[in-house]
């Protein structure tokens, strides 16, 4: 389905009924990766809405800023007359959730951040974000996929399939697509002490073998958080919610069953 707003389209799927949660994916997929999540809650009693984001997937235009990709799920949000949902986020759909969850906190019943943080770039993975995007308008987005795929999954992964359609959702994005939303990661807002905001429970999920996601920092994060549990996944890397995903499913159901 699609919501059409500002001359934009921006894809959404709905499978289930009952409380709402809200998937947001991770830079550069979208909404298939949340496929193992889509099956376990809406057959547990969840109305799972997933969202490409803005130039992602099948939504049109181009990311401008996390907070401009958080603006969109608000206005879908709203337009379904959806009352505070479970927000879940990956990684850069992490930074998002994050982003709205101290701007709106009283619009969500809970939070779940997955392979994320609410810190900042440094000065340094700001120079490598810079780097990328001069990589993407020479080579396209087979530079994306080099820099990440390394990164993604632990050494422990061997599901070659699962690899394999990662590696194509990267390389299937439009380049411009690809410098928007790493421009807009470069230039989030660092929300770390924003993260007393947060009035709702929370989860944050992280994969032991993740390069880009440090476990002091997760730790860190979630003592920020009036409510908040943490944990750390064995064996999983960044892609944690794809590489185990009945582990984090009963880890999410769990922490809502609580709640």
């Amino acid at each position: 389905m699609f919501f059409e707003f500002d001359n934009e389209k921006l894809y959404y799927e709905i499978n289930g009924t009952g409380k709402p949660l809200v998937f947001i994916h991770g830079f550069p997929f979208r909404t298939n990766m949340w496929e193992k999540q889509v099956e376990y809650f809406s057959n547990k009693g969840y109305k799972v809405i997933t969202v490409d984001l803005r130039g992602h997937g099948n939504s049109t235009g181009i990311p401008d800023s996390i907070e401009q990709m958080g603006n969109d799920i608000f206005s879908l949000i709203d337009n379904l007359s959806i009352n505070k949902p479970v927000i879940a986020g990956m990684s850069m759909g992490g930074y998002i959730a994050f982003d709205m969850s101290v701007r709106f906190p009283n619009k969500f019943s809970a939070g779940i951040y997955i392979s994320t943080k609410a810190e900042g770039d440094n000065d340094n993975v700001k120079s490598i974000r810079d780097d990328l995007v001069a990589d993407i308008k020479i080579k396209g987005s087979d530079s994306v996929a080099e820099f990440y795929m390394p990164k993604l999954f632990s050494p422990n992964t061997s599901d070659n399939k699962l690899i394999n359609t990662v590696k194509e959702w990267i390389i299937n994005n439009k380049n411009s697509s690809l410098i928007g939303a790493t421009v807009a990661m470069r230039n989030r807002t660092d929300n770390t002490m924003n993260l007393k905001k947060i009035e709702f429970p929370a989860l944050i999920i992280a994969g032991n073998d993740d390069p880009m996601i440090p476990k002091g920092t997760v730790k860190t994060e979630c003592n920020l958080i009036t409510t908040c549990n943490y944990e750390i996944i064995k064996e999983a890397g960044h892609m944690a919610n794809m590489e185990k995903p009945d582990i984090v499913n009963k880890i999410i159901f769990n922490f809502l069953n609580k709640i």
